[in-house]
């Protein structure tokens, strides 16, 4: 598969053609549409066109709507807060991701898929019941029958509002819990022999590094700073990256909740290729897979992404991690190309821009 940190830094010097609310500048307008609907109570259906006749696409569906797992799909707010989530934050190998990974699209053709929000949303533990709903984010794309990514684009969906029989929801979420979540059972949390090693040097480093991201941070006012954040919300990201660089030093205390080995069998991601590692912020655990251990310590090139790097990997799932800082991150763009240019809605809680800030601070990138 082509490498997407070459795509990306080629599509850094591009330029683009149409404006985006996540995105601070111009960016590529999308060849296809995304409209929710609903399909009864907390099921949420999305249908999704092909507005391009002649190009069809392989999405890359990991880590997003189209994800078959649990995974951050929609953004819901309940009277302008947004609605708490239990379930996955992965980071992916992007140029490790077979065919199974993408979602292919033909020319002209519309498909659906439905989401239901009680399973993983708190849609049941609202202030009302009425719920604000939309799809927004970023899809990269291969060509059909290829895992060759070419490029990427911006989305959003309308935004849709619904009343959700909350009753019936909290059903629905206390069934997922039970089947999808509570695995711990009988399972050590410790990590042994080189893992272990590994894990205590990378933890090391992500303290470091974090730390050293949240001195620079401070008053908001260096150039490697204004790179991926705004002025405004300087103490929101100096505050969780000091947090993250203090966790990251208590592995005594942490050991509980990190894994070298899935403990969530049938319900966990590193069976999936390319997975470097996930956590799942409700279990206070984070799961390093076996891809995570082939990864090199540190990224030291600029412009790349957290996912080249240990370091990088840990200070990202950490900013998904309410124990660590709260509000947590989400995943609202991947990479330095994308990370940069997100508005200020997004930067500050975008979690590959705080793990590409530290690798560049350590690095000396500008």
């Amino acid at each position: 598969m082509k490498s997407l940190y070459a795509f990306l830094v080629a599509i850094a010097a591009s330029t683009m053609a149409a404006t985006s609310p996540l995105t601070r500048q111009a960016t590529q307008e999308s060849p296809i549409n995304f409209k929710l609907s609903s399909v009864g109570n907390s099921q949420i259906k999305v249908t999704i066109t092909n507005k391009n006749q002649d190009t069809g696409y392989n999405l890359v569906k990991v880590n997003t709507l189209l994800d078959d797992d649990h995974v951050h799909k929609l953004t819901i707010t309940n009277e302008g807060t947004s609605v708490n989530f239990t379930g996955f934050s992965v980071t992916y190998l992007y140029d490790q991701l077979d065919e199974e990974s993408f979602f292919p699209l033909f020319a002209g053709q519309t498909r659906e898929v439905v989401v239901d929000v009680a399973e993983g949303y708190w849609v049941h533990n609202t202030t009302t019941s009425v719920q604000e709903i939309v799809a927004k984010g970023q899809f990269y794309y291969a060509p059909l029958n290829s895992t060759d990514i070419q490029g990427s684009f911006e989305y959003m969906s309308n935004t849709l509002s619904v009343d959700i029989d909350q009753a019936e929801a909290t059903t629905i979420f206390k069934n997922f819990l039970s089947a999808k979540i509570t695995k711990r059972v009988n399972i050590s949390p410790t990590c042994e022999g080189k893992e272990l090693e590994t894990l205590r040097e990378s933890l090391k480093d992500c303290t470091t590094f974090a730390h050293a991201a949240a001195k620079d941070a401070k008053d908001g006012v260096t150039g490697l700073y204004l790179k991926y954040f705004y002025k405004m919300d300087w103490a929101e990201v100096q505050g969780r990256l000091q947090a993250i660089g203090d966790h990251c030093t208590s592995l005594g205390v942490l050991d509980a909740v990190l894994y070298c080995r899935d403990p969530f069998g049938g319900a966990g991601r590193c069976n999936t290729k390319g997975v470097a590692a996930f956590a799942r912020d409700k279990e206070e655990a984070i799961v390093f897979c076996p891809a995570f251990f082939d990864l090199p310590a540190i990224r030291y090139s600029c412009n790349g992404f957290t996912s080249q790097s240990r370091a990088g990997v840990i200070i990202h799932e950490m900013t998904h991690m309410g124990l660590v800082y709260w509000p947590i991150c989400s995943d609202y763009a991947y990479g330095t190309a994308k990370s940069q240019k997100l508005s200020p809605d997004y930067a500050a809680s975008n979690a590959d821009s705080h793990a590409l800030y530290a690798m560049d601070l350590k690095v000396g990138c500008k």
